[in-house]
């Protein structure tokens, strides 16, 4: 993982020193930042932080050029790079499974509350529609972070055409009401009880 780990943080230095140049549309950049998005999904709580702190960067970038759009999907980054509705679903179906995650500090509930607090108010703004095919970007990184399918909920695996009435801002507070519902080992301990705070910490914010 300390690879990677030092990947991103070389990433996160580059985009503060070279803005411009991580943030231009080219299949380069488009690469790097699929790649970023994809350590979301990496066992470790590490590369998982720093992949939410340097995607909060991107996020960052298309609030500012878009504050006078209301956020209308497709965004449009400084440098020309687009964010669309699959992007937006994609993203916060990643980030909600990190809620679930084994090991789930503080450090990365605090990165990814940020994370869903933007992606939400884009989803809001666009009633963006939930697909179920808002998964991992392929089988491939399913198999190898398949950590992350044990957490799949009955409302989810039960979707079928009625998922794809539902807006990915439905399935948002759905993830987050599983979360809330679910009981934790008695006597509780504040690790256990972070997804549960974190939860409610994003509900209002989006309610507030």
């Amino acid at each position: 993982w300390e690879f990677v780990y030092g990947a991103l943080e070389l990433t996160s230095t580059l985009v503060a020193k070279f803005p411009m140049m991580l943030f231009t549309a080219s299949p380069i950049t488009k690469s790097v930042w699929a790649a970023v998005r994809g350590c979301l999904s990496y066992p470790h709580a590490h590369v998982k932080t720093s992949s939410a702190r340097l995607l909060g960067t991107f996020f960052f970038d298309f609030a500012k050029n878009n504050m006078d759009s209301a956020l209308q999907l497709p965004l449009r980054g400084s440098g020309g790079l687009k964010f669309t509705a699959d992007d937006c679903g994609e993203l916060i179906r990643k980030m909600t499974y990190i809620f679930k995650a084994p090991v789930f500090p503080e450090f990365l509930a605090e990165e990814v509350v940020k994370d869903l607090v933007f992606l939400g108010r884009v989803a809001g703004a666009n009633n963006v529609p939930f697909k179920v095919g808002h998964s991992v970007e392929n089988a491939e990184d399913e198999d190898e972070h398949s950590v992350e399918e044990n957490f799949e909920d009955e409302d989810e695996q039960s979707d079928g055409e009625e998922g794809e009435k539902r807006t990915v801002l439905d399935y948002l507070f759905n993830r987050l009401s599983s979360i809330l519902r679910k009981e934790v080992p008695s006597p509780p301990r504040a690790p256990a009880l972070l997804p549960k705070t974190s939860a409610l910490q994003l509900l209002q914010t989006r309610t507030s």
